[in-house]
């Protein structure tokens, strides 16, 4: 067997063990992602709304007289606009659903595990965009302490959830 086969072999076998992971960040950082996003996500349900409150009071945009019609591609069979207009509605509602579902469990999970002794630091680090140093400021307290405490509440959070994640990471 030549050296890249083995090499290949031997790539595979530890990505099957979980032991490669290619191109995944790390369930800490997915969920320092999703703090860093929450005001987004909570953006994100105010835009779906206004383009539901705008697609039930004018409809469906008009297309371009540019655009080329398929009618006579698919012989004249076309969705009515009714249709694509609830299937666009319905979609956006379900997005805002999923995305509300997120918020609540995020919502709940900062307040279950964060400390009494810094409260809101979560929020202020994440959603108000504080510095570490700021927060030790804000709370008199060493850098070190906001950093051992962030680190508490994030590993907290990431194990409820991305559980997948966090037990792949501990190599189980």
């Amino acid at each position: 067997m030549k050296t890249e086969e083995v090499v290949k072999v031997v790539i595979d076998e530890l990505r099957d063990r979980g032991l490669i992971r290619e191109n995944q960040r790390s369930a800490y950082s997915s969920a320092e992602l999703l703090l860093y996003n929450y005001p987004n996500l909570q953006k994100s349900i105010h835009e779906n709304d206004l383009e539901i409150e705008e697609l039930r009071k004018f409809g469906l945009p008009k297309k371009s007289g540019s655009c080329v019609s398929t009618e006579h591609i698919m012989g004249g069979v076309r969705e009515d606009d009714p249709v694509i207009l609830e299937e666009r509605i319905s979609r956006l509602t379900q997005s805002n659903a999923r995305t509300q579902a997120v918020i609540q469990k995020v919502n709940r999970l900062i307040k279950e595990f964060d400390n009494p002794k810094y409260p809101d630091l979560i929020k202020r680090l994440y959603f108000d965009g504080k510095t570490r140093e700021e927060c030790a400021e804000i709370y008199s307290c060493d850098v070190a302490t906001v950093s051992r405490n962030k680190s508490k509440i994030i590993n907290g959070i990431k194990t409820v959830l991305f559980p997948n994640e966090t037990v792949n990471e501990l190599g189980y």
